[in-house]
C-alpha cells in the first residue's frame, strides 16, 4: 500500500506541510482582512441605523404629540359648538313658546 510506505513519508510530509503553508497564508493574508472589513462595515451600518431608528421614534413621538393636541382642540372646538347650537336651540323654543 503506497501510504505505509516509508520511502514516501518524506515526501508527503513536505507537500502537506507546503500546502498547509499556502493554505494558511492565504487565509491570513485574504480572507482574514475580508471578514474584518465586511464585519466593520456591518458594524458602522448597524450602528448608523440604530441612530436613525432613535431619530425616527423622535420624531414619531413630537408627531404624536401635535397630532393629540390638535385632536383635543377640535373635540373643545366641538363642545363649543354643540353648547352653542343647545343655546339657540332653547333659546328658539323659549320665543316659540312665548308666540
Amino acid at each position: 500500500m503506497p501510504q505505509l510506505d516509508v520511502i514516501t513519508y518524506f515526501y508527503q510530509f513536505n507537500w502537506l506541510l507546503l500546502s498547509f503553508g499556502i493554505f494558511y497564508i492565504f487565509t491570513l493574508k485574504i480572507v482574514f482582512p475580508t471578514i474584518a472589513t465586511t464585519l466593520k462595515a456591518r458594524t458602522k451600518k448597524f450602528l448608523r441605523d440604530r441612530k436613525d431608528l432613535s431619530n425616527i421614534e423622535t420624531e414619531e413621538k413630537n408627531g404624536l404629540f401635535v397630532y393629540e393636541t390638535i385632536w383635543d382642540s377640535a373635540l373643545r372646538l366641538k363642545e363649543k359648538q354643540i353648547s352653542y347650537i343647545q343655546a339657540l336651540q332653547y333659546k328658539f323654543s323659549v320665543l316659540q313658546i312665548r308666540k
